[in-house]
């Protein structure tokens, strides 16, 4: 019954062409002190999942998180000169699930959002308002549907103290995805 269409930049058709289908609720994925990294939620589709993630750190992890990712604009003309070597958050699906593709790696997309100070956004309570936040969205692309609807997802930024943990996602009601998936064109 799961259909899929032709590739495109990574990128399948029946991504382009629709919202999909709610497979998974929120989640931590990972935590350490003043960092966590969630999962919002996780999106069907024919071909494959749509991963929305939140990582968020506060206080000196917030700057540090920043100044380990920080990628000059070009507009102010200057670099900054991090403080930590050039590091990212990780994200895999562990080697026992190498059947579902070839590199158990995934396609990384979107970007992050960081404020200097101020309140930190999204209504986190009992945080100082004057402290750093680092705030950064992404989804990530895995280009197939589990057999047994259950995906083993690595995540972690242990360079800034988010230990590499992994949860295994238990995905719904993907029998009858074909007549779910919400569709725009």
């Amino acid at each position: 019954m799961r259909q899929s269409g032709p590739v495109t930049s990574g990128i399948s058709f029946s991504f382009v062409e629709g919202l999909g289908a709610l497979a998974h609720g929120p989640c931590v994925l990972s935590q350490g002190p003043g960092i966590g990294l969630g999962l919002r939620c996780a999106f069907a589709y024919l071909d494959g999942l749509l991963l929305s993630i939140e990582i968020k750190a506060i206080g000196q992890v917030a700057q540090d998180a920043y100044e380990s990712d920080f990628h000059p604009s070009g507009r102010s003309g200057r670099q900054r000169a991090p403080r930590l070597p050039r590091s990212d958050p990780h994200f895999s699906v562990p080697a026992s699930a190498a059947g579902l593709t070839p590199d158990g790696q995934l396609w990384h997309r979107l970007e992050h959002h960081y404020s200097s100070g101020g309140p930190v956004a999204r209504g986190a309570s009992g945080e100082d308002p004057g402290s750093p936040a680092y705030l950064r969205d992404l989804d990530l692309w895995w280009p197939k549907l589990p057999e047994d609807a259950r995906l083993p997802l690595e995540a972690g930024w242990p360079e800034l103290g988010a230990p590499m943990t992994t949860t295994v996602l238990a995905l719904e009601n993907l029998d009858d995805l074909y007549e779910r998936v919400v569709r725009l064109a």
